[in-house]
């Protein structure tokens, strides 16, 4: 069974956070099996696109990956959803997007990280926390 090896803010809370199309910090994955990440956020009609990409340690030669999210609305989990490398956009008054990305997707690369597009430019307060799991040494 997976435990939980590292949790970390991976963008920093904001009253805009899609502002400005923000990529998270590169989060290391080099003991994880995966990553899950969380964005606790205000119910507005702001809206982004939200790719996974695995990069180098400082975020630079970034491809996008498959994933699996799913949005919760009014403490409401939806469905359980496969993302393309085109990612996702944001559903209007979701509360938390969730992201889930398998380590064996990242291929010989050991850094992840999200990239955000902001789609309709309504300030939207949130943060994006990383959690890691796997197995401990």
């Amino acid at each position: 069974m997976d435990m939980l090896l590292k949790s970390k803010v991976v963008l920093t809370a904001s009253a805009d956070l899609f502002d400005g199309d923000p990529e998270t910090t590169a989060l290391d994955m080099s003991d994880g099996n995966s990553v899950r990440f969380a964005i606790p956020k205000s119910a507005t009609a702001g809206t982004a696109t939200i790719l996974v990409q695995y990069c180098d340690s400082d975020g630079t030669n970034a491809t996008a990956i498959v994933f699996e999210y799913l949005e919760t609305d009014d403490g409401v989990a939806g469905d359980l959803t496969r993302a393309t490398t085109s990612g996702f956009t944001t559903a209007v008054g979701t509360t938390l997007v969730e992201i889930f990305v398998n380590a064996q997707a990242l291929g010989a690369k050991k850094y992840v990280r999200l990239d955000i597009t902001e789609v309709a430019n309504t300030p939207v307060v949130g943060v994006v926390m990383a959690d890691v799991l796997g197995r401990s040494s």
